[in-house]
């Protein structure tokens, strides 16, 4: 196939799209952007196009989703360090940090994912909030047991030093006000 009389599409496989959503929930105030860029002197002689979402600022430092829910972490990058494990030990959520494994455990036939963020919420409220939760999924969906227990996303910069390299970006913000529901 062929774009325009002189840039075919074999050309063009090089371009990008990356919608990591994730690193704009994990960032500080949940402010994001679509970042857009290339470079015509690269690539198969039609350059290349890269576009990803992107942070504001660079205070994003963890997140995870397991099920309808995200978990990330707000203020202490050290929390990276930690895992999420739903376990399934019957009654309301109720929360243990152990200091590398934080533990839901909950009733997880009836508890929704609702019940969960609820829960995570309040107790990190109590231990200096550290970390959040939202749904992210269906909030009346039953979770399951998670099994496993599951590593948050480094998003630092040592986790995550070599990015996409286009040339020049161009930034525009999303404002959530921008959208009515």
């Amino acid at each position: 196939s062929q774009i325009g009389a002189d840039i075919t599409g074999v050309q063009l496989r090089d371009d990008t799209v990356a919608l990591n959503q994730l690193y704009v929930y994990g960032e500080q105030n949940t402010c994001g952007g679509i970042v857009g860029g290339g470079n015509y002197l690269t690539n198969g002689g039609a350059g290349q196009w890269h576009m990803e979402v992107y942070p504001c600022t660079n205070s994003s430092y963890g997140a995870v989703i397991i099920g309808d829910m995200t978990f990330k972490v707000n203020q202490d990058p050290t929390f990276i360090n930690r895992q999420i494990l739903i376990n399934a030990l019957g009654g309301a959520p109720a929360i243990n940090d152990t200091g590398t494994v934080i533990e839901i455990n909950t009733d997880v036939t009836g508890t929704t994912a609702n019940d969960i963020v609820t829960a995570f919420n309040l107790y990190f409220l109590g231990a200096s909030s550290e970390m959040a939760a939202t749904v992210s999924g269906l909030g009346t969906a039953v979770q399951a047991n998670s099994g496993t227990a599951t590593s948050l996303t480094d998003f630092s910069v040592e986790a995550n030093p070599v990015r996409a390299e286009v040339g020049f970006r161009c930034k525009i913000d999303l404002d959530s006000a921008d959208y009515n529901e």
